[in-house]
């Protein structure tokens, strides 16, 4: 079940952003997640179909690849331990046209989202795109960062996609699990 907060957090954004933002999991999230995968926007993926950002219900490339290693790893046991979420909260965003100032919005909303989740000690930041979202991140607590491929389709066209996606959910996995 959805934390009272998340929903809140998701409502609140709504009303800021003047945009559809995606649902957390109903089956998943929690504020109490150790590892927030942060993808880059819900855009062109199952997430458009469900209006949810998880890969625990949507049908797409981008959460398949991620299953693969999820599973791998275990973490498929532990799915209260991952909160999913984009960088860029919404539906419908320029991605080519944004400008700083609706970056560092963006990053806000990430780190507001962060102080909801005491207990993330592990960031994973799919795609160039959330990348450089997270240019100006600053770290209130000790956060491990982990970059990794997108992995939608394309994503993984890059070159060793798969073996840097893997590692990423591999060292995710053992930071939270030892």
């Amino acid at each position: 079940m959805t934390d009272r907060e998340l929903k809140k957090y998701k409502e609140e954004l709504e009303k800021e952003c003047k945009k559809n933002v995606p649902n957390f999991c109903k089956y998943a999230s929690s504020k109490n997640a150790k590892i927030l995968a942060l993808l880059q926007d819900p855009g062109n993926s199952g997430a458009e179909d469900t209006r949810t950002c998880t890969v625990w219900e949507n049908n797409d490339d981008t959460s398949k690849n991620q299953l693969k290693y999820i599973k791998k790893y275990k973490l498929d046991k532990k799915k209260e331990e991952i909160l999913f979420w984009n960088f860029y909260g919404s539906f419908d965003l320029q991605m080519k046209n944004m400008k700083e100032k609706e970056n560092i919005f963006w990053l806000k909303q990430t780190e507001k989202l962060l102080d909801l989740c005491p207990n993330v000690k592990v960031i994973i930041i799919f795609g160039t795109d959330a990348w450089h979202g997270m240019y100006y991140f600053k770290l209130k607590k000790k956060i491990y960062i982990i970059p990794s491929p997108h992995p939608s389709r394309r994503g993984m066209l890059q070159r060793d996609a798969d073996a840097r996606l893997d590692n990423a959910w591999k060292s995710a996995a053992k930071l939270i699990l030892d």
